[in-house]
């Protein structure tokens, strides 16, 4: 359920109320109208989560206008092409009812000073056009890279295609195409057609699912004769697709990543939430996953190839200008080229184990390259006496290998098979090898047209990346049969990785193609009633799908209910009806459980039967988790878990802690905006706030979300950001920005009184109810952290210096501790009660964050920059994303875990 954008307006003004507007965006340039960016001079200060951008119309067959400027961050699109918003859960059949009147040929957007002018731009493309007879297929707009609006390649251009007849079996051809399984892709309907679509292709295709091609399918012209119904195809494939055979690229113009197929040359874009600023990466084929370097929040990342499961492997110094990452995937380490502090460091892929390898003599290290086997590393330096370098990994044995006819050597990469490396240089226009001693130099390829940038060696093959060139191209080793790879598609490929499943590099133990991992797969119990009965929807590998119905027994039933953290004894399975709203279509079939098992995945559920089935009942399977009377049931219910709320969305969760499946409370509230709750263990209530008509309201509702009442007076501009329970007093205590003070009341809403006094912007809230001492973070003009008795005496101050935003805050009592997170210094630290011996536990320039909470191992946070719940060790180690990525804004967190005593 979707709130109004007048209360999301609301809400977002209420809460960030902290934030000053000396944090602003960069500088851009502005301009409306205008035939040429470059012909801009207008220059604006964005505001606070504001980038730059630009957008290209298209003006039917007349040319294109420009419009610049300023645009919130959760607003910029996602992928060059398309109208999808950041932060908002994107569906092809939805798009026809959110797109403009006139939609932009182009809207990208960037966060650096000045950075807009060169974006959407049309440069003339030097690289050689694939003939009429090459086809190839890009998939664009999807919030996975397996779903998203089809478009071909065809006859020198781009162009979508008509949706008119469109079916699965032409789904799975394309999906074939971008190299993966046609197996479970399904057609579906894409945006709308308009004025201004550059070209759509023909609107009938012939395709039996066979053909290793759309070329095959055709029968006649290309060109479309009518489209009846205005849209333009989609399609979903099977995220269950073997990783393989795949070059990974980054545009760095664009700020993304795209996965093209070795084979095919086809591609696919890599969504990565529209929050990050890819660099320079590599990939490590055992755990299936990208590292790559942000320059703007000065970090370097890990995700999965499809770019879910983003974390922040490790936050770098602000001097720090990251650039070229190396994994090595045998000795499970990371190295990294940093150009601002002019250091060489690596870590381990654990995160442990963090050293400067080299920290002298270097002017502006960027390329890098590792043997893994006699555990050196090569270098590339191109400062004012630019050269290549080698040293063993602990910084001993440092040579230089090459010092003379080299200018800008921007990369590097090795041949362990030749004992060859092999560099470019983006100055001189050549691509060189040479020895492992830097001996036997030859040049292998000159263009003075070229940029080079990007290099790796793969098979008998050298891949490139050269900016003025609009794809990837290749070489054979010595030099002869230069080809571009694909269609022109991009604007300044940078960096290049090429993988194929047991062909990487010598001595790799690499990864599956296909994985279905349990820590990846997550069920979502969709219930109208309460939160113990409904569908069940499951997520494998970003993307979501519901579960044929045709076999799902009670032992199903079981583990599902298990998964959401329920009593797998009190389970029992169900059927919907056809008519039930489901997410998509039936993903899984043949699910065969004993009932004992701890997830599904272990049920029989292989990428051989993800998106492929035979179901003959049209409904989904559904549960009902608690299939007794609610006063049979046994004590405590429910334990281990996470409460959380979704402002944006409208929506109350509670998240299995070791699982992170969950199910939604389904409150029938309209225009639902829930801001800070709390949980009452002995009762199983929830006590939450939601802003109606500029004041706040406190409602009271059970887990199951079946009742919800509204308890006693809240005055008028109430604003309650921070909630907490004392269930040995069967009080809830809340703060009141609205009125800066700190309030404490009775769930019938009766005795309320006042604890404290002229805070000014008071947010989050902790008890120790056993001193009965409330502790309260305020991130007012002089943000700090105090502490006062219930009855308001004793009121002390614990921190006051560097803090900007303290928002959410926990407490450990038996270790007389305090966690607390600050959305301006972006850091989760800790400190004694009485203010001694504080510690940064973790630091992410990219973060903001709201809401925190504890249990005996976890801190959970939420984070407005992120799409779920993030969990951390207690002290600060390992990011993990607590579920999948299908939440848009969370507000406050909550953890309940009986076995970690809080208060």
């Amino acid at each position: 359920m979707f709130v109004s954008a007048s209360v999301l307006l609301a809400v977002l003004l209420l809460t960030w109320t902290c934030i000053s507007l000396a944090e602003a965006g960069p500088e851009c340039y502005q301009c409306t109208a205008i035939s040429d960016p470059q012909l801009c001079t207008q220059k604006v200060y964005c505001g606070f989560e504001e980038q730059c951008y630009t957008e290209r119309i298209q003006l039917g067959s007349h040319g294109f206008y420009y419009n610049m400027g300023c645009i919130a961050t959760n607003l910029c699109y996602s992928i060059d092409n398309n109208d999808v918003l950041v932060g908002k859960r994107f569906d092809l059949a939805d798009q026809a009812t959110s797109r403009r009147k006139r939609d932009p040929a182009c809207k990208q957007c960037c966060r650096e000073e000045l950075c807009n002018l060169p974006l959407c731009s049309l440069p003339a493309d030097t690289a050689t056009i694939p003939p009429a007879a090459d086809i190839y297929a890009r998939l664009l707009g999807g919030k996975t890279p397996y779903e998203g609006t089809v478009e071909v390649f065809y006859g020198g251009r781009w162009g979508a295609i008509c949706n008119d007849d469109w079916t699965h079996y032409d789904a799975q051809v394309f999906c074939n195409m971008l190299g993966y399984t046609g197996d479970g892709a399904r057609a579906k309907n894409g945006s709308v057609i308009n004025s201004d679509q550059s070209k759509v292709w023909r609107d009938q295709f012939e395709c039996r699912g066979i053909e290793s091609g759309l070329a095959q399918c055709v029968h006649g012209t290309w060109e479309m004769r009518d489209c009846e119904n205005r849209q333009i195809a989609g399609a979903i494939c099977s995220s269950e697709s073997a990783d393989d055979g795949s070059i990974f690229l980054l545009d760095s113009a664009n700020n993304t990543m795209a996965r093209m197929d070795l084979k095919t040359k086809s591609f696919t874009y890599i969504p990565m939430l529209g929050l990050y600023n890819p660099g320079p990466f590599d990939f490590d084929p055992v755990q299936g996953r990208i590292y790559f370097a942000d320059q703007t929040y000065k970090q370097i990342n890990s995700m999965k190839s499809d770019g879910t499961d983003i974390v922040n492997f490790r936050q770098l110094e602000q001097n720090s200008s990251p650039g070229k990452t190396k994994v090595d995937p045998i000795n499970r380490m990371l190295f990294y080229t940093d150009y601002g502090l002019n250091v060489i460091a690596s870590v381990n892929l654990d995160g442990s184990h963090f050293q400067n390898v080299i920290s002298s003599g270097l002017d502006s290290p960027r390329g890098l390259t590792l043997n893994p086997k006699t555990r050196t590393i090569f270098w590339t330096d191109w400062g004012q006496n630019p050269r290549i370098e080698s040293a063993s990994y602990d910084g001993t044995n440092r040579q230089v290998l090459i010092s003379t006819d080299i200018r800008w050597p921007n990369s590097i990469a090795i041949d362990l098979d030749n004992n060859r490396l092999y560099y470019v240089d983006g100055t001189l226009g050549k691509i060189e090898s040479s020895d492992l001693s830097g001996n036997d130099r030859q040049i292998l390829f000159r263009d003075n047209g070229a940029h080079f940038y990007g290099i790796d060696v793969f098979g008998g093959y050298i891949y490139y990346t050269d900016w003025a060139r609009s794809m990837p191209m290749r070489l054979n080793k010595d030099g002869t049969g230069l080809t571009s790879l694909g269609a022109p598609s991009f604007l300044q490929l940078s960096d290049i990785k090429v993988y194929q499943y047991n062909k990487d590099t010598s001595g790799e133990a690499t990864v599956s193609p296909s994985v279905l991992s349990p820590k990846q797969t997550f069920l979502h119990l969709v219930g109208d009633v309460d939160s113990t009965t409904g569908r069940v929807d499951i997520y494998i590998n970003g993307q979501w799908g519901t579960v044929c119905a045709d076999k799902w027994t009670d032992n199903e039933a079981m583990v599902a209910c298990h998964m959401l953290g329920f009593d797998r004894s009190l389970a029992k399975a169900s059927k919907l009806p056809p008519t039930s709203n489901k997410v998509g279509s039936n993903s899984l079939d043949s699910v065969q459980c004993n009932g004992t098992e701890d997830n599904i995945v272990f049920c029989n559920v292989s990428a051989q039967n993800w998106a492929v089935h035979d179901c003959s009942y049209e409904g989904a399977a559904g549960l009902e988790c608690e299939n007794l009377p609610p006063h049979e049931m046994p004590e405590p219910v429910l334990d281990h878990f996470i409460l959380f709320n979704d402002v944006f969305e409208g929506v109350m969760v509670r998240m299995d802690i070791e699982t992170f499946s969950y199910t939604t409370v389904p409150l029938q509230l309209t225009n639902f905006t829930p801001i800070a709750l709390t949980f009452d263990p002995t009762l199983q209530q929830i006590y939450f706030s939601e802003v109606k008509n500029q004041t706040s309201v406190i409602r009271q509702t059970d887990l199951r979300g079946a009742w919800v009442s509204t308890l006693g007076y809240t005055p008028q501009g109430s604003v309650i950001d921070g909630m907490a329970f004392d269930n040995k007093r069967n009080m809830i205590f809340y703060t009141d920005a609205g009125n800066n003070r700190i309030v404490s009341i009775s769930p019938d809403g009766s005795n309320l009184n006042v604890v404290g006094f002229n805070i000014e912007q008071p947010k989050g809230l902790a008890l120790d109810t056993n001193a009965a001492v409330v502790y309260w973070t305020d991130c007012g003009s002089q943000a700090k952290i105090e502490s006062a008795n219930y009855d308001g005496t004793n009121r002390r101050t614990i921190l006051a210096e560097d803090l900007q935003f303290p928002y959410g805050i926990a407490l450990d009592v038996a270790a007389g501790q305090l966690y607390f997170c600050d959305a301006g210094t972006k850091t989760i630290e800790v400190v004694n009660i009485d203010g001694t011996r504080r510690k940064m536990l973790y630091k992410d320039f990219r973060s903001a964050c709201y809401g925190l909470a504890l249990t005996s191992q976890y801190i959970f946070y939420s984070d407005w920059t992120k799409m779920n719940v993030v969990r951390i060790n207690r002290d600060g180690s390992n990011q993990t994303p607590a579920g999948p990525d299908s939440f848009s804004q969370v507000f406050d967190v909550y953890a309940f875990d009986s076995t970690f005593t809080k208060t």
